[in-house]
């Protein structure tokens, strides 16, 4: 859990240091980096579509990113109550607790 606590101020500090640049970003799995390019993102239910450095839209499986930052906003691929890795919208965070919303069948669950 600290280490997760640490991977989220590392994502918030880097975000506020680096205001002036684009800080739209997703880490896979297997740790590459994919930088989004211009302003179309979308997060569904399976898949992010974004566009890339040559305007083309992209699309991946939501189960293969580990971290996706949108401006101030920090998603997480965190299990849910059945064990599945989902990629969830990180609302809050104590040292002890984290508070996540993902979508599900176009249901938002907290």
């Amino acid at each position: 859990m600290k280490n997760f606590i640490l991977l989220i101020v590392v994502c918030f500090l880097t975000i506020n240091t680096n205001a002036q640049k684009s800080s739209n970003f997703a880490i896979t799995q297997k740790g590459e980096t994919i930088k989004f390019y211009g302003n179309y993102l979308s997060i569904g239910d399976r898949f992010t579509y974004y566009t890339d450095e040559k305007k083309k839209e992209i699309k991946i499986k939501n189960n293969e990113l580990k971290l996706l930052v949108n401006g101030n906003l920090i998603y997480l691929n965190l299990p849910t109550t059945k064990g599945i890795g989902k990629i969830q919208k990180i609302l809050a965070y104590t040292d002890k607790y984290v508070l996540t919303s993902h979508t599900h069948l176009s249901m938002t669950y907290i």
